[in-house]
């Protein structure tokens, strides 16, 4: 197995609103502003839903997103492989939007992938991510990541990348 060191400096932050997760996950990834995130998505004509949270299903206004902010949008129906993951990461971190359970029902979640370090087994690779509804960064084993044993890691859905 490669042995794999992907690390990107990156800025913790902490989103605005409760709504937020996803301009904050992916201010994180693309040194921007929040405000500057939501507005190239207004600009471009994403649909939000009332409470400003980025709607699960409308596929449109994630390809609008994507094109305002150069991305590319990577379906997943599960955590990727570590090697794959590691190529998606290597110009920058990635934004991972999945569903999660939360008090108010299944909702949309985005976290920041930053760092994906180690000898290449999931048992012995750490990620490390900044989830946007928790102040600092985090770091877990691959295994525990992909199999969401622990941590805020939510049933993947698309990773956003450059």
């Amino acid at each position: 197995m490669p042995a794999f060191n992907v690390v990107h400096r990156i800025t913790p932050q902490v989103q605005p609103n409760p709504n937020d997760c996803w301009a904050t996950a992916l201010a994180m990834a693309l040194s921007m502003t929040v405000r500057r995130v939501k507005d190239t998505a207004e600009f471009n004509g994403v649909v939000l839903n009332p409470d400003g949270s980025l709607p699960d299903t409308n596929r449109e206004s994630i390809r609008l997103l994507c094109r305002g902010l150069q991305l590319r949008a990577v379906p997943l129906s599960r955590i990727p492989a570590i090697e794959r993951l590691a190529t998606l990461m290597r110009s920058r971190p990635v934004v991972l939007l999945g569903r999660i359970r939360h008090r108010r029902g299944i909702i949309l979640h985005a976290l920041t992938l930053y760092r994906l370090v180690g000898e290449g087994r999931a048992d012995n690779t750490e990620i490390g991510l900044v989830d946007p509804s928790q102040p600092g960064t985090h770091l877990y084993m691959y295994n525990d990541f992909a199999n969401r044993t622990s941590g805020p890691v939510p049933e993947p859905h698309l990773l956003l990348v450059r």
